[in-house]
């Protein structure tokens, strides 16, 4: 029995997890946004909960006095339960209305893409470049909160085409494509306005939290953005 319930939880984690994959690289391909951070404490909960759960499985077998160990192990578990069920509040709703949304016109786009020719891609990314290049001249990636259906409306185009297009161009999702674009607009703009703060700059790059912004701005140059302006404007 005990076997059968720690197979069990196996199985459902490993499907939730799936789940919430599954749905962080949707969000990769829609939004320019970090939203997938927003749930990410679902995938964490889960390991954490089956983790607890064995063990709790495996202290059953222990003699009565070292009960006190069931005890001592619940205290963390249970806060980050009450700390993911805040998370829950705050966020898993308006994430998971959203992610409804984007499965649903995923695999419909997904239908009416394989109805074409794949010979007309070629032309139609031609189309494509020629209007997203004037649209990256006019610093359009700035806007924030944009989203690939948004960027696909002002182009005049298929969301899931211009998606295919960034995949097969950038080979990065939407996400990763518009932070590289918005990273290097804050670089010039680090250097060129020292006078503004790196809060102003990120908020101007399109930027919609500073911390993230910094945070993929140290991965990407390997030091935060006041430091690497400091370097910048000594080596002129």
């Amino acid at each position: 029995m005990a076997l059968w319930l720690i197979a069990y939880g196996i199985c459902l984690s490993r499907n939730i997890i799936l789940t919430y994959r599954r749905a962080v690289r949707l969000f990769d391909d829609m939004h320019s946004e970090d939203i997938g951070a927003y749930i990410q404490w679902m995938s964490i909960f889960t390991w954490w909960a089956l983790i607890y759960g064995v063990g709790c499985g495996l202290l059953t077998f222990l003699p009565d006095r070292f009960v006190f160990l069931w005890i001592l192990s619940s205290i963390p578990f249970y806060i980050y339960l009450y700390c993911s069920y805040l998370n829950y509040l705050l966020f898993y709703e308006q994430v998971e209305s959203i992610l409804e949304k984007e499965m649903m016109e995923e695999t419909s786009q997904t239908l009416n893409c394989n109805e074409h020719d794949d010979a007309l891609l070629p032309t139609y990314h031609a189309t494509i470049k020629e209007r997203l290049d004037k649209w990256i001249t006019a610093d359009g990636y700035t806007r924030q909160g944009l989203t690939i259906e948004e960027l696909a409306a002002t182009l005049v185009t298929n969301r899931t085409y211009l998606s295919s297009y960034i995949k097969m161009v950038y080979h990065v999702s939407f996400r990763e494509w518009i932070a590289e674009l918005r990273i290097a607009y804050a670089k010039q703009q680090l250097v060129q306005h020292p006078e503004l703060t790196v809060a102003a700059i990120s908020e101007a790059s399109g930027f919609l939290s500073l911390s993230y912004f910094t945070k993929i701005f140290t991965t990407k140059e390997g030091c935060p953005p006041s430091k690497w302006r400091k370097r910048a404007i000594a080596n002129g």
